[in-house]
């Protein structure tokens, strides 16, 4: 069977909704969705998927955990990383909002802990030569 589309305007959204409806169905049908992208600006393109996740259906929560504790868990490896308590490995980063009210808040990163280091986000992105 073909399909004839008249106003290719229209398949950009056709596409979008239908990939939207896929994520929600995996997640609501207990598939892991694990965040990470190599699309993009490195660090800023996964704040777009999580974005994408809540747009399909996700709570800000669950968008937040497919990049914090469920790769911890579908490596193997929650006991050690993936959420904040005693003796685990944590990277951490402080927002300006709260990424819970708004998934966007997450993009207004004021601090970055990784590695036992503290960072400036806006002072890396000026070394870098970035706006």
């Amino acid at each position: 069977m073909a399909f004839i589309v008249k106003d290719c305007s229209a398949v950009p959204f056709v596409l979008y909704r239908v990939a939207t409806e896929i994520v929600y169905h995996l997640y609501t049908d207990s598939i892991a969705i694990v965040a990470g992208t190599d699309m993009g600006f490195p660090g800023l393109s996964i704040f777009r998927e999580m974005e994408l996740y809540v747009e399909s259906g996700l709570t800000p929560m669950q968008a937040l955990q497919t990049a914090t504790i469920v790769p911890a868990r579908v490596m193997n490896m929650e006991k050690s990383s993936g959420s904040i308590s005693p003796g685990k490995r944590a990277d951490i980063i402080i927002t300006n909002g709260n990424p819970l009210q708004n998934i966007s808040n997450i993009r207004d990163v004021i601090t970055v802990l990784k590695g036992g280091y503290i960072y400036n986000p806006a002072r890396l992105h000026r070394m870098a030569g970035f706006q």
